[in-house]
């Protein structure tokens, strides 16, 4: 692989307030739990093998060992962990708690093999507002660079229609499948297209 098929890995933790939001994904494909990695956290799994995931107050949520790959999406602001299965133990909760007025994590995956987690494609947010949205058809989110609803597809016509919603204590999980071309706002069919190898971003 070429030095042109990498980019420098700049991971945008201010933008996010000092942790990025990270979902951890089984061997297999399966979305298995979703926390936040500070930067110190971020650098010692790369080092380690090793994560410590938290919730958004700091809170220590779980250790994960057997670290196999490290996704990060077109903003380099969200991240999967993908995890040797053997070393797992959280699942996800029935359904999410969100209190009016609150803005959480909305982690859009492949519904179309049925209420089962699958591969995380992209990590949005949502409110009340937007998860009432969802139930018309088509995963709806909110844009918090604008302060507004936004449903995917609006313009591009890459819609992702609703096939469940379920979620853990701290996010929300929708299970979609695609109308259209692809996933992310370049065209691939997930946001998490980028690997991260000795240091930077390798196209996957």
């Amino acid at each position: 692989m070429s030095l042109d098929d990498t980019l420098e890995l700049d991971l945008q933790f201010a933008k996010r307030g000092g942790l990025l939001p990270a979902a951890i994904q089984l061997n297999d494909g399966a979305l298995m739990d979703f926390g936040y990695v500070s930067p110190m956290d971020f650098d010692a799994s790369l080092k380690t093998g090793k994560l410590r995931l938290v919730e958004k107050e700091g809170n220590c949520l779980g250790n994960y060992s057997g670290i196999q790959r490290i996704f990060v999406d077109c903003d380099q602001d969200a991240l999967v962990y993908r995890i040797d299965n053997n070393k797992a133990y959280n699942l996800g909760s029935p359904f999410p708690r969100l209190e009016l007025g609150e803005i959480i994590p909305a982690i859009v995956t492949d519904g179309s093999r049925g209420n089962r987690y699958e591969t995380p494609l992209m990590i949005g947010y949502a409110n009340n507002d937007a998860f009432l949205q969802c139930f018309k058809g088509y995963a709806t989110f909110w844009k918090t660079s604008e302060n507004r609803l936004w449903t995917k597809g609006e313009t591009s016509g890459d819609k992702l229609k609703m096939i469940y919603v379920g979620g853990f204590d701290n996010a929300i999980v929708y299970g979609v499948e695609l109308e259209g071309n692809g996933v992310c706002h370049t065209g691939r069919p997930t946001c998490f297209y980028r690997e991260i190898k000795n240091g930077r971003l390798e196209f996957t």
